[in-house]
């Protein structure tokens, strides 16, 4: 939804190896030591979406419209929740 109102689709975003090092790193953990080690991991990114997510949403939403960031102010407000 967010992508199609910013007119890209998947196929325009390749994975970078970035990408892969976060995701992949969460499941380095999970498999190969405890899943309460991912807990700090989680708790930094949920930490910064609680603190700056209001602020980085709104100014996402003055760039590029409320429908192409839904995906940022949803996690804004979900995050909060759960990190407080």
């Amino acid at each position: 939804k967010n992508l199609k109102a910013l007119g890209k689709t998947p196929e325009d975003f390749p994975e970078l190896p970035e990408t892969a090092a976060l995701y992949q790193t969460q499941y380095y953990l999970l498999q190969n030591d405890d899943a309460i080690s991912l807990f700090g991991y989680s708790l930094v990114l949920e930490g910064l979406a609680a603190r700056k997510g209001k602020v980085t949403a709104d100014r996402l939403a003055e760039l590029y419209g409320p429908a192409a960031t839904t995906f940022v102010r949803l996690h804004a407000k979900v995050d909060l929740e759960h990190f407080d």
